[in-house]
């Protein structure tokens, strides 16, 4: 526990940015899929049915927000 909030306290929080892009786009496509219906990724190329981590982040959006 010491040793995870020593690496929060020293590393800077960048924000949403490279694979977390994606990662947060499947989440919300998970929780309101009509805006995302059309888009190529979300429809055909995405590999989010593979993986228990999307609903995971999803239901954390949900609670605590992006």
């Amino acid at each position: 526990m010491f040793a995870a909030t020593a690496w929060v306290a020293t590393h800077r929080y960048h924000g949403i940015w490279h694979d977390a892009v994606l990662y947060a786009g499947q989440a919300i496509s998970r929780i309101d899929p009509v805006p995302f219906a059309k888009d190529l990724f979300f429809a055909h190329g995405s590999q989010d049915g593979f993986t228990a981590f999307t609903g995971i982040y999803a239901w954390a959006i949900q609670r605590l927000g992006l």
